[in-house]
């Protein structure tokens, strides 16, 4: 059902039912496609006008192939870690009577800065099973590569090129407008003694958690991440009476930092603190934290540890020896990845984790996305900790993920129901992948 035009208010893209990527010609004759897993967008309508903004990571590329995904994420076409995001700015957003919608704007892309145009259609209105209204918007559109300083030209012996210079962006978009009063429940604030603690998580990513942590005695609070939805927590610390000190960021990516700046709004004298290595990543950080430092706020000690791997800069946060805040690191029967923007190495997750786990056996694991755990438990019943430890052996299966013939060492779960695998590659060298990209002799 097309509508014919965006109903007031703000729009916010949601990134688990939206696609954004790209096809391209190779050899003039088979198109090729690209998909990026880490985007943010939001449209604004008011009194007929509306304006639409967002930007992409180009390190989240997916094209199907792993090869081709590093080949194109590199310095030859987008350079992703000299240009850390492609983002849009429009100028103008029409939509006709019948849904038919034209989005022009301003897309840096490379380093260069240009107007394109965008069509297709704004379809909805939908109210869904989360009691948020919902709109869907397809665009599409053809920009030319060199005109982007995306120079890459090696040519057919024909003279043709190998890959076109026309590229068709494609944006498959769902967005739900920003009501309060849709936002799912969040945990309870608990207190213990002058302890208090509040968890709220994102469903829009992942299940991502926000932490509140504050003092009563003294009346100061941090905020661990951002990622919303922030209202919650930002209430109780008005009805506490609290003063948020700071904001500190277990690492950079979107799902950890997508509502701070609604934070820094309410509270501009928070510092926003994360490690020196994903500080690019976040605009709005006013400082940095290093492994080894300990921040003292009120009745808060907050101890900075040592996580990378996820990110590069990937930090936990032990709160007064009880809270350890793990990040995107260590999870309730799970392990995180190495295939984000800006990860590192397996070795550097490794030990990481394995540094939280010489923490004592009561000290509670409050990670980047799922349900609380403890030291003591994820020792006792963690899939990959126990073969970490070196309690339980690593396996021997072979397999072929992502076309290259690797070892099984633990098969588990990614907390949310699908296969986690960490694999140990012909060259000796670990990772983690999604069960999605292996294939087992078993199942040949």
């Amino acid at each position: 059902m097309s509508i014919p035009s965006v109903p007031d208010g703000t729009w916010t893209v949601d990134p688990l039912f939206s696609n954004i990527g790209y096809e391209v010609k190779h050899f003039g004759l088979v198109t090729s496609r690209g998909w990026f897993r880490g985007f943010s967008g939001a449209i604004e309508a008011a009194g007929g006008r509306i304006a639409a903004s967002g930007w992409v990571e180009p390190g989240s590329l997916e094209t199907g192939d792993w090869a081709r995904d590093e080949h194109v994420k590199g310095r030859l076409f987008l350079a992703f870690e000299d240009f850390g995001r492609i983002s849009f700015e429009s100028t103008s957003f029409e939509v006709d009577p019948e849904g038919g919608a034209v989005l022009k704007g301003m897309l840096d892309l490379h380093g260069v800065r240009r107007e394109i145009e965008l069509e297709g259609r704004v379809e909805g209105l939908i109210r869904d099973g989360g009691g948020r209204d919902r709109i869907g918007v397809a665009l599409d559109g053809a920009i030319s590569r060199r005109a982007f300083n995306l120079r890459f030209d090696r040519r057919l012996p024909s003279g043709d090129p190998l890959v076109s210079d026309e590229v068709k962006l494609i944006l498959e978009l769902t967005a739900t407008r920003d009501d309060r009063a849709a936002v799912p429940e969040p945990d309870g604030a608990d207190v213990v003694g002058d302890a208090l603690l509040q968890r709220v998580s994102n469903p829009a990513f992942g299940n991502a958690n926000t932490y509140l942590v504050g003092d009563l005695a003294s009346r100061k609070a941090v905020l661990v991440d951002a990622g919303g939805p922030v209202e919650p927590v930002l209430a109780t610390i008005d009805a506490q009476g609290l003063e948020l000190t700071h904001v500190l960021l277990t690492h950079d990516h979107l799902d950890h930092v997508a509502e701070l700046d609604a934070v820094r709004e309410r509270h501009p004298d928070a510092e926003v603190l994360v490690h020196a290595a994903d500080r690019p990543g976040v605009g709005l950080a006013t400082g940095t934290v290093h492994a080894g430092e300990a921040i003292e706020t009120g009745g808060l000690r907050v101890e900075v540890l040592s996580t990378p791997g996820h990110t590069a800069g990937g930090v936990s946060f032990l709160v007064n020896g009880r809270y350890l805040f793990s990040g995107d690191t260590l999870y309730r029967d799970t392990i995180s990845t190495v295939e984000m923007t800006g990860h590192t190495t397996f070795a550097d997750l490794r030990r990481g984790i394995e540094g939280l786990l010489a923490l004592p056996g009561e000290v509670e694991v409050l990670s980047g996305h799922g349900e609380p755990t403890t030291i003591s438990r994820e020792i006792d019943e963690n899939p990959f900790v126990r073969v970490m430890l070196g309690t339980d052996p690593e396996g021997t299966e072979e397999c072929t993920a992502l076309g290259r013939k690797a070892r099984i060492v633990v098969l588990g779960t990614d907390g949310h129901g699908s296969e986690r695998v960490w694999i140990r590659w012909e060259d000796g060298v670990d990772d983690v992948v999604p069960g999605l990209v292996l294939e087992r002799a078993a199942e040949a």
